[in-house]
């Protein structure tokens, strides 16, 4: 892995041998201290296509089990699917106590051009509080 910005951002070329490479991020905050975490933007997609044509339809009789926050189990991982639909929106982000309300922590992936948007996280918990930051 090498730095290629001074204010923090790296960049690493791994082998994929056909497959998704599974890895870990460990990192630091100002103060020193160290965690390892899942990266959110490693994880495929909830939301397939076929369920961003019945949603665009209006057709997806159990969007209730596709959209707003949803535990799942993700090669072995844990956490929660955010999905919103804000086709005007020009980013949305999940924010919450776990991110210290910052939205620029867990920025969502839009569907283009449906107008959805989604991140799975790692990691979080029943009862942990979330909102969508809406731009």
């Amino acid at each position: 892995m090498r730095r290629i910005h001074p204010a923090g951002l790296y960049e690493a070329v791994c082998p994929l041998n056909g497959q998704r490479p599974e890895y870990v991020l460990r990192v630091a905050d100002r103060d020193g201290k160290q965690v390892i975490m899942h990266d959110p933007y490693a994880f495929p997609p909830f939301l397939t296509e076929y369920d961003l044509y019945l949603l665009n339809e209006g057709r997806h009789w159990r969007c209730y089990n596709k959209l707003g926050a949803q535990f799942r189990v993700v090669n072995g991982v844990e956490g929660v699917n955010f999905a919103v639909w804000a086709p005007n929106a020009s980013s949305v982000s999940v924010v919450g106590d776990f991110n210290c309300w910052d939205g620029r922590c867990h920025p969502m992936r839009k569907h283009i051009p449906s107008g959805f948007w989604e991140l799975f996280i790692p990691g979080l918990k029943e009862g942990d509080l979330y909102k969508f930051q809406i731009r």
